[in-house]
């Protein structure tokens, strides 16, 4: 009696280990957290750096929709078991790619540098467009040339916001979203409803920002510049249209 006990306790024990490790082996930053950090996460998002020195690799893991900035300029191939063509890459620093979900993944630096990548990672398993921006506020349509859209998908936008020294931005709605500083930033936001907050940010700072009404104000002698992650469907907040937006019309 005693042996059927510890036997079947010694079966539930195993049959529990092999689940946790079946679940951290999807996770890279359980499977290599020598590679791959975790800096924030939310209901929408998780966003992870991943740093790889030379000639090392992350093995492969189950991506979900994940777009990737580049910090550094990139030799890399990715690995993608059964598929083959996992050819070298060469991709510049400050680049912006977007892979849907489809299997396990990894990637391997083929450099003699350090590989600094910032992967955002969609918690949507499906892609969803609404809803839509009042095409009176959305910075995109309102000011291009210091919004400047770098990539859109159904999973999300990716707008590159940058504001020379001394310049102001518009009013205009901006969705939750993940913010990567890419240059040492001071600037003023203002926002009807707080009133002005300054921001002092330094280059390579990463933050989750909800909806905002702003404007914004350059106290900085040289170009400002930040990427802006916007998951889709965007989250405007209090902002959201109450009736269905058409689709904005692009000004020339």
């Amino acid at each position: 009696m005693f042996y059927r006990v510890i036997t079947k306790s010694l079966i539930a024990f195993l049959f529990l280990a092999a689940f946790v490790q079946s679940v951290f082996a999807q996770d890279p930053a359980q499977l290599d957290p020598h590679h791959v950090r975790i800096l924030l996460e939310n209901e929408r998002v998780r966003v992870l750096r991943l740093s790889v020195p030379r000639h090392e690799a992350i093995p492969p893991y189950d991506a979900p929709p994940t777009t990737e900035v580049f910090f550094t300029n990139a030799r890399l191939r990715y690995l993608t078991p059964g598929r083959g063509n996992n050819k070298e890459e060469q991709v510049p620093a400050r680049a912006v790619r977007f892979t849907r979900s489809g299997g396990k993944r990894g990637l391997e630096n083929l450099a003699d540098t350090t590989l600094e990548i910032v992967a955002i990672e969609f918690k949507d398993k499906l892609p969803k467009r609404n809803p839509a921006f009042p095409g009176d506020r959305d910075p995109a349509i309102l000011d291009p040339g210091q919004f400047k859209q770098e990539l859109a998908n159904d999973w999300c936008r990716v707008i590159n916001f940058h504001v020379g020294p001394r310049e102001a931005v518009p009013m205009s709605l901006h969705p939750g979203r993940v913010v990567i500083t890419l240059s040492d930033s001071n600037y003023r936001l203002i926002r009807p409803k707080y009133g002005t907050t300054i921001v002092d940010a330094r280059a390579g700072e990463i933050s989750w920002r909800p909806a905002e009404l702003a404007a914004i104000e350059s106290s900085s002698d040289h170009i400002v510049e930040e990427l802006f992650i916007e998951p889709r469907p965007y989250d405007l907040g209090p902002y959201a249209p109450r009736e269905p937006v058409k689709p904005p019309v692009r000004r020339r």
